[in-house]
């Protein structure tokens, strides 16, 4: 038998009744928060904003303990969801309900009323409200935490054996096209500006073949899971290479792709706990990456060659620069739920769940411009007026309201039991000693934060083809190897 249950498979009952009443404790102050939402609605702005920022903290702080008792994790891809989608979608509410002087990267009374901005503000809260409920369903009624392995030694070994080798084969694989497309982007940025790096014209499975070298160095770090001293090491490579290529102004991937490789070394790799005299300095780290992240956006649309405007900016922002200042650029995923809401209320061109169905057949080659008709339908801000469109980002709230309308809140429950299967699955996957098939889930990891600023289509096409690739590797070299 591969594994076992404690306590006979049954979760000691005064467990159960604690969490129960956790979550009870959680909907009901919920409830109360958008009950009090309700009844300041029609308040003057500025009294307004600041009292909903006070119900939307209160809301995180109490969501977070919450799946932090049931799921017994703080580093979880639950709470990271969760600290995401409140960022993306409630960040500029504290910001101005708590007047925190930090410089916005756009003013979003440009482009929407403060009407549409306290519409999106009530639709994130009970959004967040129905996430929560998703996400309780699937950690009450879970038997994860309780799972130990018994796998003999041999097998295991066997298994990180499998996974590292694999690994470096998808490594060696997505190498040459990932140094291609990133060389290539470098360059542009030098010669130009950060704008310049999307005039990369190369077909788009020419990246999904680099992006075997993101699951590569997964499998790899897993592999090497015994010795601590190459993990570090691979860990530290990484960490510089996407360090040195958010320089040329998309901070987005390299940083979820680092958040997701520290969440495999802090939750899978390393034994023992972190020691309390070094929280100063990852929260120092934090704090770095941070400042790194505002300074890139401030700095992407100049020329490299101004160096000395360059250095007078990393001077000013080193010194203006707060955490609110990350919270304020991300933030600004309220305009496009704000928009969400005013144009399709007023077209009533509600989808019902097929752009989330047409999302999936992207997970084909896009032959001839075959799958052309469903961009309209998967990236819905292409519906919007072209003067909107052209600088908006996605939502994956905004995305829910695009298909269900109001009801949209209500599907967000779905996304929540998904994104706790996922979390849950991620840990039994680790403990079954499956690592093959965790680095795989790990694939939409990156993927599904990103989500909370952009739309369902975006993971489809790479985890359908990098996953299948890597399950035929897989299948080959134990055919080869284990005769």
């Amino acid at each position: 038998m591969g594994e076992i249950l404690i306590n006979n498979t049954i979760l000691p009952k005064r467990k159960n009744i604690e969490n129960l009443m956790a979550v009870v404790n959680a909907l009901t102050i919920n409830s109360a928060l958008i009950g009090c939402a309700i009844f300041i609605k029609d308040y003057p702005f500025q009294k307004w904003v600041f009292l909903f920022s006070i119900l939307s903290v209160i809301q995180l702080v109490i969501n977070i303990v919450t799946i932090r008792k049931l799921e017994g994790k703080l580093f979880s891809l639950n709470i990271l969801f969760v600290i995401f989608s409140f960022i993306t979608h409630l960040g500029l509410v504290v910001i101005y309900g708590f007047n925190i002087n930090v410089d916005l990267p756009w003013n979003p009374f440009i482009t929407i009323s403060t009407k549409m901005f306290k519409d999106a503000s009530f639709f994130s809260l009970c959004s967040h409200l129905f996430l929560i409920i998703g996400m309780s369903f699937i950690l009450m009624n879970s038997k994860t935490k309780n799972l130990v392995s018994t796998k003999p030694l041999e097998d295991e070994n066997n298994q990180l054996f499998l996974t590292r080798n694999v690994g470096a084969i998808l490594f060696l694989l997505g190498l040459f096209p990932m140094l291609y497309i990133d060389i290539n982007k470098i360059i542009l940025y030098v010669n130009g500006n950060y704008l310049d790096t999307f005039q990369l014209n190369i077909p788009s499975f020419f990246y999904i073949i680099a992006s075997f070298s993101n699951i590569g160095v997964i499998m790899l770090l897993i592999g090497n899971k015994s010795d601590k001293r190459k993990v570090l090491l691979l860990l530290g490579l990484a960490t510089i290479y996407k360090g040195a290529l958010m320089f040329t102004g998309g901070r987005g991937e390299p940083i979820l792709y680092l958040l997701t490789l520290y969440f495999v070394y802090f939750n899978f790799l390393r034994i023992d706990k972190i020691k309390s005299y070094k929280i100063p300095f990852y929260l120092l780290l934090i704090y770095m990456v941070g400042f790194l992240t505002t300074f890139i956006s401030q700095t992407r649309m100049m020329s490299i060659n101004d160096v000395s405007t360059f250095m007078e900016v990393f001077k000013s922002t080193f010194i203006d620069f707060s955490p609110f200042s990350v919270i304020a650029e991300f933030g600004i995923t309220i305009i496009t739920l704000g928009i969400s809401i005013e144009f399709f209320s007023f077209n009533n061109d509600f989808q019902y769940g097929l752009n989330y169905f047409l999302s999936l057949l992207n997970m084909f080659p896009n032959v001839g411009g075959i799958l052309d008709f469903t961009i309209p339908k998967t990236i819905y801000v292409y519906n919007y007026p072209a003067h909107l469109r052209s600088f908006l980002g996605g939502s994956y709230l905004g995305e829910a309201f695009y298909s269900f309308g109001y009801f949209g809140m209500v599907f967000i429950a779905f996304i929540g039991m998904s994104i706790s299967y996922i979390s849950l699955k991620l840990q039994e996957l680790f403990l079954k000693q499956r690592y093959i098939q965790l680095s795989i889930l790990l694939i939409l990891f990156p993927n599904l934060l990103w989500w909370t600023r952009a739309y369902f289509v975006d993971m489809v096409r790479e985890f359908t083809w990098v996953s299948l690739c890597t399950v035929i590797l897989t299948i080959l070299f134990k055919r080869n190897n284990y005769k």
